[in-house]
């Protein structure tokens, strides 16, 4: 048995204000790290607001995303396209960008809508319908139940494409690519059938009735429809260059321009947080579509998570921060204590040494 005798060891007793704080801290970083799952959950679900990482794919060029959205009464025609496209080629010219052989720096869409009377022998429906040219299933990659897109390259004047509510009121089916419906008296073969968005808040801004595609030419010829959205992802080289180059074809002063691709970025979110109250003032003349309004929300929704979580992230921080520095003090504490005495000590042992070595 030693006889050594050993100190007994201080238990860590906190009071208990320290624990209610603990629990305090607990429960806001919780609600913090729900805060923050929100944030990213709604800033990741839109795919209309994704199309420049698309259309990136492994390339190390930045791309960015713009949406301009018309006017009623300022809406324009694809003449106004075919300029802008000359006014990219020229730009990119003067910024020394030259694009991949067998690819392209830019990508773009354009649509219009209007109501139409679509029917089958099965039925009938009075719809709204977009027209739409460019790339626009590249920007809104609606989920195909069957069939295919509407593209570019291969734009038919009578091909159509339905979404789910549709094709069930007019056929009673989904699986209809290649079946025929009447727009007046002219049969239009169905290219495919699209399931809408199902996040929360495309859902809600669409609403529950149904839908059409067809190509801008073809409905622009059934009733004249100008184009009151145009949608681009090009090459952005320094930041807002492309959104620079957007407006000197589409002025921000009488169009509403959106650069999609920096709408939940962090100062983005915050200038949100500025405006919150203004931005139900509309004043723009526009009746945005659907992709638009549902993106809208999610900037409010990421906006108030984002301020949310910021929130109760600074009790959990506050207590971390304060037993940092209680620690940090109690040590300090210590090491002025024990430091110079362990120097004493040595000293006081060396002097111990020397003097049973010289007798002095």
């Amino acid at each position: 048995m030693s006889g050594r005798f050993e100190a007994p060891r201080k238990k860590l007793r906190l009071s208990r204000r320290a624990v209610i704080w603990l629990c305090a801290a607990l429960v806001s970083a919780m609600l913090a790290g729900v805060c923050f799952a929100r944030l990213h959950g709604v800033t990741t679900c839109l795919y209309s607001q994704q199309a420049a990482d698309r259309w990136r794919g492994d390339s190390n060029t930045r791309f960015a995303q713009v949406s301009v959205f018309l006017p009623v009464g300022g809406e324009t025609n694809v003449q106004t396209v075919e300029v802008f496209h000359e006014n990219i080629e020229q730009a990119m010219q003067e910024v020394s960008l030259e694009a991949p052989e067998g690819g392209s720096l830019y990508v773009d869409a354009y649509s219009g809508s209007t109501q139409l009377s679509v029917s089958t022998e099965h039925g009938s429906a009075n719809v709204k319908t977009l027209g739409v040219g460019g790339e626009f299933f590249l920007f809104h990659p609606l989920r195909l139940r069957s069939g295919s897109y509407l593209t570019g390259s291969d734009y038919m004047a009578d091909r159509v494409v339905l979404d789910e509510a549709l094709a069930w009121t007019l056929f009673g089916s989904y699986d209809v690519a290649g079946q025929q419906v009447m727009i007046g008296e002219r049969p239009y073969l169905v290219a495919g059938v699209v399931q809408r968005e199902d996040d929360a808040a495309s859902q809600k801004a669409y609403g529950k009735d149904a839908g059409m595609f067809m190509s801008y030419d073809a409905l622009n010829l059934i009733a004249e429809t100008p184009i009151d959205c145009y949608e681009v992802v090009m090459a952005d080289p320094i930041t807002g260059y492309a959104r620079s180059v957007v407006e000197k074809t589409f002025s921000a002063e009488t169009n509403l321009v959106v650069e999609n691709s920096a709408r939940y970025k962090l100062t983005s979110l915050v200038k949100v947080l500025g405006d919150f109250g203004e931005r139900s003032m509309q004043t723009h003349a526009v009746i945005l579509p659907y992709w638009e309004n549902a993106a809208r929300l999610t900037e409010d929704q990421a906006a108030l998570a984002l301020l949310l979580g910021v929130l109760f992230s600074l009790c959990p921080v506050g207590v971390a921060g304060y037993w940092a520095v209680h620690w940090l003090r109690k040590g300090y504490g210590k090491l002025r204590e024990t430091v110079p005495a362990a120097i004493e000590k040595k000293v006081e042992a060396k002097k111990e040494k020397n003097y049973v070595r010289t007798g002095i």
